[in-house]
């Protein structure tokens, strides 16, 4: 219904009455990951898997603690602020804590 407006763009109103409307975009829900769990100074096998709204095409990584992320083939690092496809994150991440990391706090 209407004309749809970009961000920041200027409506020319004129010197008439002027009815505007709202249109709202529904947007990505939050991603869940799932759990893994790995021996000490060893690389996680399997989870890590990202699951997400379908309209998701990238992910911004953060909050990487405690050891090393990678992509699923083991050896593609991921540091923090890296972006990774959807595709990548559904395929699932390895993890491999900090050496002689045996505690919760690593």
């Amino acid at each position: 219904m209407g004309t749809s407006y970009y961000p920041n763009e200027i409506i020319k109103m004129g010197d008439k009455d002027l009815t505007l409307y709202a249109k709202w975009t529904k947007r990505s829900s939050v991603p869940s990951v799932t759990k893994a769990v790995t021996k000490e100074d060893t690389i996680s096998t399997n989870g890590l898997v990202i699951n997400s709204d379908p309209s998701v095409t990238h992910y911004k990584i953060s909050n990487i603690m405690g050891g090393t992320l990678y992509k699923n083939d083991g050896t593609f690092q991921i540091s923090n602020g890296d972006f990774i496809t959807a595709d990548e994150g559904a395929s699932g991440l390895k993890f491999r804590p900090n050496d002689d990391a045996n505690s919760a706090a690593g």
